[in-house]
């Protein structure tokens, strides 16, 4: 079965998904060097070796020298604080992820919700210290219950910015660059690298995922594209025979005297790639993902449970970057859709918590979870039973050290409380929780990171 999704969605996901294509498994920068000379990507990705570590901001380093300080990082116990940044393409709708049950909200909900709208028996109910019986969690969002009851959550219900744009496109360029700017020159983690970060080491600023996200988009410290030691591996076309004697030859191959500049650059980064698969096997995994944990079998559990690994690795991983792998653009069959997506998206994010817990490094991390916007109060009227774009998406903050609870005010959704469009209010700027996250658990100043930074009060999230 097809399924709708506006063109803007449609046109920014296929965007990045062209992105992904064209990096199926990123390639050394000496690879791209060398295209202008006659050797192109796809040339190299259908005949040759790739890596899957691409480096963004540091044209000057060599492996060898990324490396070195990767090293010496590990050489000492890790105690710094850490953020995660999970991605929710399409705009998740907060109100049924998290829904009101009692009172005149959840009479106005039911009203304008006659197609999507949930149940509060059949709903999860807010327990432990932090517990609300004023909310419940969406029936597939045991993953969020589990971490709540826990008195891991802290939960935005409505953040924005004002006046809400609407645009997939606009709003995930304004979240990730931490300013109202939609062709930013960095994103707001990347500036953060730029004034706190290391010049040698990319893998302090991590795009665990296909693609630099924006958040990490940095001016002069160099980040890193990561997807999976797994994809750290040697394919030529159409050769299935021993995997270690295809390396070795390659190996050999990087050790030859090349007869022109592009064959050089590709040689230099055969011998990189080599090198960097090497560097990584040897840091004692060999479980990924960990069995026992909770962890499923999607690229996106992969890929957060690779995160977790790099951290415990101590290689100097400050900030990390990851999407979603399925959209929120649920234009139609949004119940089903929707509760797939917080079901496995859930059961992750409790995992990954629990990968950290059982390795004593919990206490470093602070994950945050939004979407580029909400959705509309009312269901659609296209029949479909979806929502389109609203204003006052729903944000999470997961982790020891966090305030647990509903952090901020709901501004309601009778008739009266909505805005001129019928959206709801926004009570809480995205940078609010920025400000928070860079000045109250990086310890550093929001005002080197974010603009105008003083307008936009710290939200109180961190215990």
């Amino acid at each position: 079965m097809s399924h709708c999704g506006c063109n803007d969605w449609q046109s920014t996901h296929r965007r990045s998904m062209l992105r992904r294509q064209g990096q199926v498994v990123p390639i050394p920068r000496a690879v791209l060097e060398g295209e202008s000379a006659g050797m192109c990507r796809r040339d190299f990705l259908r005949n040759g070796a790739v890596a899957f570590l691409t480096v963004y901001g540091a044209s000057m380093l060599d492996w060898g020298h990324i490396w070195e300080a990767a090293s010496a990082q590990a050489a000492t116990p890790g105690t710094d604080p850490i953020i995660v940044s999970v991605f929710l393409d399409g705009g998740n709708d907060g109100l049924n992820t998290l829904i009101p049950i009692t009172g005149s909200d959840y009479a106005a909900y039911a009203s304008k919700r006659p197609h999507i709208g949930l149940v509060p028996a059949n709903c999860l109910p807010l327990g432990g210290a932090a517990g609300n019986p004023d909310w419940a969690w969406n029936p597939a969002a045991t993953g969020f219950q589990q971490l709540y009851d826990a008195g891991k959550i802290a939960v935005i219900p409505s953040v924005d910015y004002m006046p809400p744009d609407l645009s997939h496109f606009h709003s995930r360029a304004f979240w990730q660059a931490g300013e109202l700017d939609p062709d930013p020159a960095t994103g707001w983690l990347g500036r953060w690298v730029d004034q706190n970060g290391d010049p040698d080491n990319p893998l302090q600023a991590l795009s665990v995922d296909w693609t630099l996200q924006g958040s990490m988009k940095s001016a002069a410290n160099p980040v890193a594209v990561l997807t999976s030691p797994q994809s750290a591996q040697y394919d030529l076309n159409g050769v299935w025979t021993d995997e270690a004697l295809m390396v070795q030859t390659l190996g050999d191959l990087a050790q030859r005297s090349a007869k022109n500049a592009p064959m050089a650059a590709a040689d230099k980064a055969v011998g990189g790639a080599v090198d960097v698969a090497n560097q990584l096997a040897g840091l004692g995994s060999t479980t990924i993902p960990p069995n026992g944990l909770g962890y499923g079998t999607t690229g996106f559990d992969e890929r957060m449970s690779t995160l977790a690994w790099l951290i415990r690795s101590n290689l100097g991983v400050r900030v990390a970057c990851l999407s979603f792998d399925d959209g929120f653009d649920f234009h139609d069959n949004q119940v089903n859709r929707q509760a797939d997506c917080l079901s496995s998206l859930g059961q992750t994010l409790a995992a990954f918590q629990a990968d950290l817990e059982a390795h004593g490094i919990a206490d470093r991390v602070l994950t945050m979870v939004w979407s580029e916007f909400g959705r509309r109060v009312d269901d659609n009227d296209s029949g479909g039973g979806g929502t389109d774009h609203g204003a006052g998406g729903l944000a999470m903050v997961i982790g020891t050290h966090v305030k647990p609870g509903i952090a901020s005010p709901f501004p309601g959704i009778r008739p009266v409380d909505l805005d001129g469009n019928g959206n709801l209010k926004v009570p809480v700027d995205y940078r609010q929780i920025y400000t928070e996250l860079l000045g109250n658990w990086m310890g550093t100043d929001p005002a080197a990171v974010i603009p105008n930074a003083a307008s936009f009060s710290p939200l109180a999230l961190v215990a």
